[in-house]
């Protein structure tokens, strides 16, 4: 399913990103784009249907990877009950 997460600065990061949560691959990075109305980038992910349970308070974060400097979104799970 899809995902949208928008950022201040996604400088560095791809389309074909990997999503995490706990070091574990859970989508990739489907699309990045300029949200027109709050002029801020918008990343379209794509996630696995195994993890469908994500709480609505949840949060992604551009991360970096290894020497090379590697961006990926982690995603960071919530308390909330209620589910996106």
């Amino acid at each position: 399913y899809k995902l949208y997460a928008y950022f201040d600065n996604i400088a560095g990061l791809t389309v074909r990103a990997k999503v995490t949560m706990a070091g574990v691959t859970i989508g990739k990075v489907t699309a990045i784009d300029l949200d027109r109305d709050s002029f801020t980038g918008r990343v379209t992910m794509q996630l696995n249907k195994k993890v469908d349970n994500l709480p609505t308070d949840s949060t992604a974060s551009i991360l970096t990877a290894g020497l090379l400097g590697e961006k990926y979104i982690g995603i960071s799970v919530g308390g909330e009950t209620a589910l996106l």
